[in-house]
């Protein structure tokens, strides 16, 4: 089994956004990048079994965009990784 670590891409800045910290949505910019280094890592890495996510937001989109690169594979929530 292969583990990959993927930190979420570049949320918009704290105050910037409504609501908590955990809302933080990516930037548009962000988004952009990451979809870009997403598909190279597909491309990379041919193939994953699990795609799992922290329940914050930034880090739900980043996971959104990741198993776009890996066969729209459906990432699993999994509340541990939100860190509180």
């Amino acid at each position: 089994m292969k583990v990959l670590l993927v930190r979420h891409a570049r949320a918009v800045a704290r105050g910037k956004s409504d609501g908590p910290h955990a809302r933080r949505p990516l930037t548009k910019a962000a988004r952009a990048r990451f979809g870009i280094a997403a598909r190279g890592l597909g491309r990379i890495v041919r193939r994953v079994d699990a795609i799992m996510t922290s329940p914050r937001t930034r880090a739900r989109d980043t996971a959104a965009i990741t198993a776009g690169a890996f066969m729209n594979l459906e990432p699993v929530l999994e509340p541990a990784l939100a860190g509180d």
